[in-house]
């Protein structure tokens, strides 16, 4: 744990504080100030100090009253996501995964923060992550990924690497290496579960948004970077063809180790080669082949001309839509008419509101639930005399306790977490046809554990329905 002298507030600022917002649709939430790098061109550390997390129980008291105030989208601010509560003694909340204080037995961490965010966002409503450096995600990818993969959760990040040279980052202290970045890159393409597709569509067809966004950013003419240096950021940019991707050539900061160092390019090399990045950039398009697709988007803003409503997709790819007020703030279904390289342009096919930005998942996954907190978890009994206390991790308590083969489940413990499975089901998926499904075969996966008969109430048809009889 690093040892800080942060307080319950942060660099004196409280989160219950009154907040006007530019956008009412959007809460901007710190979840941290300062940083624990030192990197040698940037005076973030000399402005805001060493790191200075906020505890989770503030952060989630100021969504929940965000969300209370009509909030459609939560962004997650921080000089450094990745580094949030390492500052924090892990004994000191109680809203902490339990699972995870194997894996960090002493601070609190991102991880902790999400398993408590995640399942508090509302039908509609959005949550999207921001900046984290490589060094403070490599032992969370795991948990991360899961976070991404979730329906209320945009897949996108915000990963910057600033050169594709190790002996670049070297100089600029930026603790990890290119083969470190590209791990955290590769895994989260690979584990980062796709939008589910429309119902009857095949699973190759192309659903108008892709599974992950990760941006970064680069700085062209670092004082140590030689041609051969520039070359490996190139080819990076090639490898990945990042379809956000910030170009930023070196300015020498007064007071940084950086604005001391001798440059090894002069000026018109370094605009040339940020000249050659930008070109790159605009050579590759990640949008073509969208055109006819239809996809799912939250509304939230107006794009910069203020002509359209900007929708965002899973990936959080924007989609220039006509701008009819009456979808302000809803999320709903388009079809793309048009692609460029920086956004498609759409038309309205269903307004809603719809309650996902995810197309409805037809296939029963056992456990249908985000696996950080499944897996978080650790119940090995629960016995005739014990009470489940319950709480916001009380299914995903029971469903890690029935994998154990001694697990023996109390009926007054049992019957409340089945409701709350009955509740989660209610709020995620489309029709009491597929209600009635998943909760059935969830009691063919008890088994003998579960009581003998559960009934559902159909109120569209005010008729009772026999989910399981054991």
């Amino acid at each position: 744990m690093i040892n800080s002298s942060s307080s319950s507030s942060p660099a004196g600022v409280a989160l219950d504080l009154p907040k006007i917002r530019r956008n009412p649709l959007i809460e901007i939430l710190a979840i941290s100030t300062g940083c624990l790098n030192a990197c040698t061109y940037c005076k973030t550390k000399q402005a805001r100090g060493i790191l200075a997390s906020y505890p989770i129980e503030q952060l989630l008291d100021r969504a929940k009253q965000a969300f209370k105030e009509g909030v459609k989208e939560l962004w997650l601010t921080s000089e450094d996501l990745g580094a949030y509560g390492r500052d924090l003694d892990r004994t000191t909340s109680s809203l902490i995964c339990p699972g995870l204080s194997e894996k960090w037995p002493h601070h609190i961490t991102l991880a902790d923060l999400l398993a408590g965010l995640v399942p508090i966002i509302p039908a509609g409503c959005m949550l999207r992550l921001g900046m984290t450096n490589p060094p403070y995600i490599l032992d969370q990818l795991v948990e991360i990924a899961e976070v991404l993969s979730h329906p209320r959760v945009y897949s996108f990040l915000h990963i910057p690497v600033q050169s594709g040279s190790d002996a670049v980052l070297d100089a600029m202290k930026r603790e990890y290496t290119i083969e470190e970045f590209s791990n955290v890159v590769d895994y989260l393409m690979q584990n980062v579960k796709p939008p589910n597709l429309p119902p009857g569509a095949a699973h190759d067809t192309v659903n108008g948004s892709g599974a992950l966004t990760i941006a970064t950013d680069v700085i062209c003419g670092f004082p140590t970077e030689t041609d051969n240096d520039f070359n490996e950021t190139v080819e990076l940019i090639e490898k990945y063809q990042f379809p956000v991707l910030h170009i930023n050539q070196f300015f020498p900061r007064p007071g940084t180790p950086a604005a001391n160092m001798p440059r090894k390019a002069s000026s018109s090399e370094v605009k040339s080669r940020t000249r050659r990045l930008h070109d790159l950039f605009r050579s590759y398009r990640t949008y073509d082949g969208r055109v006819g697709c239809e996809v799912r988007v939250l509304i939230t803003e107006p794009s910069f001309d203020g002509k359209f409503w900007v929708g965002h997709t899973k990936a959080y790819e924007q989609i220039l839509l006509p701008k009819d007020p009456d979808v302000y703030g809803r999320i709903v279904l388009v079809r793309i008419i048009e692609c460029d390289k920086f956004f498609m342009r759409g038309i309205i096919i269903d307004s809603g509101p719809l309650d996902s930005i995810v197309f409805p998942d037809n296939n029963f996954n056992l456990p249908s639930l985000p696996l950080l907190i499944q897996n978080s978890i650790q119940l090995s009994k629960i016995n005739d005399t014990t009470m489940v206390k319950p709480n916001q991790f009380s299914i995903y308590t029971l469903i890690n306790s029935l994998r154990s083969d001694k697990t023996l489940v109390n009926i007054a413990s049992f019957a409340y977490l089945f409701v709350e499975l009955v509740k989660y089901s209610m709020r995620n998926v489309s029709s009491m046809d597929l209600v009635q499904k998943r909760l059935s075969d969830f009691g063919k996966f008890v088994g003998e554990r579960m009581i003998d008969v559960v009934y559902l109430r159909d109120k569209s048809t005010k008729r009772d329905i026999r989910l399981y009889n054991a």
